[in-house]
């Protein structure tokens, strides 16, 4: 069954189609240079949906059936993207060495972070960890994170919390003993090796929800200190990315920190942000 859907291709018509559907939904532009990478995470759809043709899934999809029931499905495939555990490592030494420091000697002990494209929690564990360790040394000191993403798929993995140990093999051995622990739950019996929970200690300091920055209004529960915002922005035109940021500022504090990924640029966007002092780090400068 698997090489009859294998098969099944996704013309250049049917994709411009799905394309303008993206864009109109999320705001993305998805080049047609991504018609074969749509292709391939479409294919379980079509199986899971007994479906054979491509034309058959997008008529489905845009029926009123599939309005109700696959669009959420078909989002999920377009926006699941895979992160790492301490991914561009050099924003947490910032963190640590610098920023929270600089806030708790100015007073500010109860820190708010917002990681605004989570995905599977790699993001948000991470902070976690660096935020615990800070935490031992300043016992006066406490934090809250918020995670949000519009894929519900990796937002169901970051809730499990479960992780395999090539994963997991980035973190230091001494933290991965204190954060986690091994664990049978949430397996794939296919999967061959180790798996790795997040312990209970982090994750009574995360809360996390789906959110669509391409939202109008941002109902999530700021202020915040710090916003993480990584490598969400590319996949965005320079008015949606405008947009977006201008939305996030919002929900910073002033002299707040934006953390943003350092394959995006903010040439060429006007808002009320300065260089944070770290490589794609901004500090918001008064009001926006």
């Amino acid at each position: 069954m698997s090489n009859f859907y294998a098969k099944s291709e996704l013309s250049v018509k049917e994709f411009e189609r799905l394309s303008d559907y993206i864009n109109d939904q999320l705001g993305i532009k998805m080049p047609i240079t991504k018609r074969i990478m749509l292709e391939a995470r479409l294919q379980k759809r079509l199986k899971a949906l007994n479906i054979q043709h491509f034309n058959e899934y997008i008529e489905f999809l845009f029926s009123d059936e599939g309005q109700r029931s696959e669009k959420r499905n078909f989002l999920n495939v377009v926006t699941t993207n895979k992160t790492d555990f301490f991914r561009e490592s050099d924003h947490f030494d910032f963190l640590v060495d610098k920023v929270l420091p600089d806030y708790y000697n100015s007073g500010v002990k109860n820190i708010r972070i917002w990681s605004s494209a989570c995905s599977s929690g790699e993001e948000v564990y991470t902070l976690a960890i660096v935020l615990e360790e800070f935490k031992e040394k300043h016992r006066d000191f406490d934090y809250s994170i918020l995670g949000t993403d519009i894929s519900t798929d990796v937002l169901t993995k970051a809730k499990n919390g479960v992780y395999s140990e090539s994963s997991v093999q980035v973190i230091a051995p001494e933290l991965i003993k204190k954060y986690f622990k091994p664990t049978s739950k949430f397996v794939d019996p296919r999967v061959k090796e180790n798996m790795y929970e997040v312990s209970d200690r982090l994750r009574s300091k995360v809360r996390l929800g789906r959110f669509n920055l391409m939202s109008n209004k941002y109902n999530v529960p700021g202020p915040f200190e710090i916003v993480f915002c990584r490598n969400v922005l590319i996949y965005f035109n320079r008015d949606r990315q405008v947009q977006i940021l201008s939305n996030i500022l919002k929900q910073l504090i002033d002299d707040g920190k934006l953390f943003l990924g350092h394959s995006e640029s903010m040439a060429g966007i006007n808002l009320n942000l300065a260089a944070g002092g770290c490589s794609a780090v901004y500090r918001k400068i008064g009001r926006v």
